[in-house]
């Protein structure tokens, strides 16, 4: 499998607003009941939301045959944001291939901790982390 980052755009939002809402209903379902899943990503994609979240929002976006399979945000204090990939292609290193392309543009931040608030499940990018997040399932790492 090939998977090609790049620069997040704007209009990259339809296709994550999909992406979060398969990766919250399908990719979280053995940590979460079905009334977590709908409080947190509601009944179907919010496309108007994402529209207006992704307007000057940073990040990359992982594709894989030209289709987007998942997308990391962060912001220039080194705070991640939004980290999700298609439950299908969970476990293939996507999500790490993000994060190391959202380490690369901390340091051009000069951020000096990535940090992030994790679900019960944490993204397999930040799962060499996992001992690291406390109570409140935050995340820190020193760059």
């Amino acid at each position: 499998m090939t998977v090609h980052i790049r620069p997040l755009i704007a209009r990259d939002s339809s296709d994550a607003a999909q992406i979060f809402f398969d990766a919250i209903n399908f990719g979280t379902a053995d940590v979460y009941t079905e009334e977590q899943r709908l409080a947190w990503a509601g009944d179907k994609p919010n496309q108007d939301g994402w529209h207006n979240r992704f307007i000057n929002l940073d990040g990359y976006v992982a594709e894989v045959g030209g289709q987007m399979v998942g997308f990391m945000t962060i912001d220039e204090t080194g705070y991640i944001d939004l980290a999700f990939v298609t439950p299908e292609t969970i476990g293939n290193g996507i999500g790490r291939k993000l994060y190391e392309a959202v380490e690369i543009r901390a340091l051009e931040y000069k951020a000096k901790l990535l940090t992030t608030q994790a679900s019960k499940k944490p993204s397999h990018s930040l799962s060499a982390w996992a001992g690291r997040l406390n109570a409140s399932r935050s995340w820190q790492k020193e760059m």
